[in-house]
């Protein structure tokens, strides 16, 4: 698969389970299984990515912050299992999160919008498959977690548009 075919569906599975987030905020009652929730957000997974995977355009910025956004919560889990989650501790999550956004730039400025609810996406995507495991145990990782999400959310979509707003090669000075 090329990478982008692979950008176009992880955009598409980012903002597929963002907004079947929005929808579950209203549609799913509090008392529902994890599991049901989960199967719900795979659904708005395959139906984002299948639309995306149709649709022109070429994503960057936005495939890397789906899978920086998964990646941050499995991390965030993981430094719950072998030690105590700090601020210090989440802060650098996302500062490693963020890093390959700046790698990755943008390739336009849809690539640099979507990256803030994308990530959330994959926030949301690792959320609930944790949640159906039982990896979210304690509160503290789940606090951690959401502090990750929200925080996070907001560097990536700042993180993209300031890199699409500042160059890359410095232009030389006029005499």
């Amino acid at each position: 698969m090329r990478w982008k075919t692979a950008g176009k569906l992880l955009t598409g599975a980012g903002i597929g389970v963002f907004i079947t987030f929005l929808a579950s905020l209203r549609l799913i009652p509090e008392t529902t299984p994890v599991e049901e929730v989960l199967a719900f957000y795979l659904l708005g997974l395959a139906i984002g990515a299948a639309a995306f995977g149709v649709l022109g355009g070429e994503f960057r910025a936005s495939p890397v912050a789906y899978l920086g956004g998964m990646l941050a919560i499995v991390a965030v889990t993981l430094i719950s299992e072998v030690s105590e989650v700090t601020a210090a501790k989440l802060f650098a999550v996302i500062l490693i999160s963020m890093l390959a956004l700046e790698i990755y730039r943008p390739m336009g400025v849809t690539d640099a919008l979507l990256a803030g609810p994308v990530y959330f996406g994959g926030v949301a995507t690792a959320l609930a498959v944790e949640g159906a495991l039982g990896l979210l145990k304690s509160v503290e990782t789940m606090v951690g977690t959401v502090f990750v999400g929200i925080i996070g959310t907001i560097a990536a979509f700042l993180t993209a548009v300031l890199s699409l707003m500042i160059p890359t090669k410095p232009e030389k000075p006029k005499p």
